[in-house]
């Protein structure tokens, strides 16, 4: 069950970490290829696959994120990559390594006692999946920093992180340089 939610927490945060650089009006008819500072804001209250994403800065766009495997099929257990379904296209995210940092906090971060409340942050880069964009995001390379924060209430029954949480907010932030290939 701790390995579904550890997953999860990427899945809706992965949103967590996700950058997105959208085109403008301006800067398609200019012929120009779209760059700069994008920043990442994403958020879920519970352990689904979806998460709701927000991106602002030199593009924006919201949506959801997906969790899925290397070749793009749906992940049930959280593979690693989140792809962003966004009003404008969609784009995949390669968040391994902070996966592999998130599952090994629980390790270190346990459940405080007197409260049965835990809290973890971990934080690390995420690239741009190459050649995952679609619509407005064909071609769209980059990298990000992120932080993926995991706040979890958990039953006095039961106070660590292998039984069923009470509530939960993950929330994702970040910001990284975007560009699309022009």
């Amino acid at each position: 069950m701790r390995t579904k939610r550890i997953r999860s927490a990427l899945a809706g945060a992965g949103v967590v970490g996700a950058v997105l650089l959208t085109t403008s009006a301006s800067a398609s008819t200019a012929g120009a290829a779209p760059h700069g500072i994008v920043h990442l804001a994403s958020f879920t209250d519970n352990d689904g696959a979806a998460a709701s994403v927000v991106l602002s800065g030199a593009l924006g766009d919201f949506g959801e994120a997906v969790s899925v495997n290397p070749d793009g099929s749906i992940s049930t257990g959280h593979g690693g990559q989140q792809n962003f379904v966004l009003t404008q296209g969609t784009f995949r995210i390669d968040f391994s390594a902070l996966d592999r940092k998130f599952a090994a906090a629980f390790q270190t971060h346990p459940v405080d006692q007197r409260s049965c409340s835990g809290h973890i942050t971990v934080s690390g880069s995420a690239s741009v999946v190459p050649g995952s964009g679609t619509g407005a995001y064909k071609g769209i390379a980059g990298r990000f920093q992120v932080a993926l924060t995991l706040d979890e209430l958990v039953p006095q029954t039961q106070c660590d992180w292998t039984g069923s949480m009470l509530k939960q907010s993950i929330v994702i932030l970040g910001s990284g340089e975007l560009s699309l290939a022009g």
